[in-house]
């Protein structure tokens, strides 16, 4: 994590991120990938306040360290609200499938970095939202295939 080059994991983890959510946004229009991509935005950004306010990080010194040294319940909680209002202002009762989602990657994320190296990082922040944000526009991509009510202000 220190070193800033790239390996072949990470290459090729980055270039399957972008093809996943690449793959999610051709299954919307133009409307619904734009409700999508603020809704992902917001939330993700949301989960990992979350996880940088959870858990403690592993080194003194660091970005995820800085951010957390100036974060506090306040902000986490302003957080979570403006994703929650953000998605349920752009999807309705869909939002609670899309915050479900972004619970259950943020916690994964969180478990795998508490056991590989004990804490976060803002390496384990960045991947914690990039995740979510896939989660959730694979959620688009299946409220296009499978929900009646998508998108409610239509």
């Amino acid at each position: 994590m220190k070193d800033s080059r790239h390996g072949t994991y990470g290459v090729t983890a980055l270039v399957c991120v972008i093809a996943i959510q690449i793959s999610a946004l051709a299954q919307l229009d133009r409307v619904q990938g734009m409700a999508m991509l603020i809704t992902a935005h917001t939330c993700a950004r949301a989960g990992a306040v979350v996880l940088l306010y959870a858990m403690a990080p592993v080194r003194s010194k660091g970005l995820g360290v800085d951010y957390a040294e100036r974060f506090g319940r306040g902000g986490a909680l302003f957080a979570v609200a403006s994703g929650i209002g953000v998605a349920a202002l752009l999807l309705g009762v869909l939002a609670a499938t899309v915050v479900v989602a972004v619970g259950v990657a943020i916690a994964l994320v969180a478990l795998l970095a508490w056991r590989k190296i004990g804490g976060i990082t803002g390496d384990v922040l960045g991947a914690s939202e990039q995740i979510a944000e896939t989660a959730i526009l694979l959620c688009g991509a299946v409220f296009v295939r499978h929900a009646t009510a998508w998108p409610w202000w239509r």
